[in-house]
């Protein structure tokens, strides 16, 4: 089993949509702040909404999505989700994703946000390893 690092970045277009909303929500955010007569409540919600998005798309877009590091597969996340490669019974494909299972655990991941010269990589990283495929 193969011990290097290997990094599965997000797809640009999952990046952007982050970054996009971040926008709306700021300028809409800015404009109930300066150029609306009343000040409420809502403002600073949408500036905080705008606040959230632009922290996703950095996270995002510096951790990566899925990573193989130090033994493990992990999903990048609030809550990063991993599994020890050397606990896996079985991997499933089902409708394009993934899911990989041990004994106790089973670790999903969505194909649909990795950016697709990625996958390739993916694809010849979960071949390599001895695993029942389903």
């Amino acid at each position: 089993m193969s011990v290097e690092t290997l990094k599965i970045p997000y797809k640009k277009d999952h990046l952007n949509k982050h970054l996009i909303f971040g926008t709306v929500w700021f300028v809409y955010a800015f404009y109930l702040l300066f150029f609306n007569d009343e000040r409420d409540w809502a403002a600073y919600f949408q500036l905080a909404l705008s606040t959230l998005y632009g922290a996703i798309y950095i996270y995002d877009l510096r951790m990566k999505y899925v990573i193989f590091e130090d033994g493990y597969v992990k999903i990048s996340g609030i809550l990063d989700r991993k599994i020890k490669l050397s606990d896996l019974i079985s991997i499933k494909k089902f409708a394009g994703d993934y899911i990989l299972k041990s004994q106790n655990r089973e670790l999903g991941i969505n194909t649909q946000v990795i950016d697709p010269k990625s996958l390739k990589l993916l694809d010849e990283r979960l071949k390599q390893l001895d695993v029942q495929w389903i």
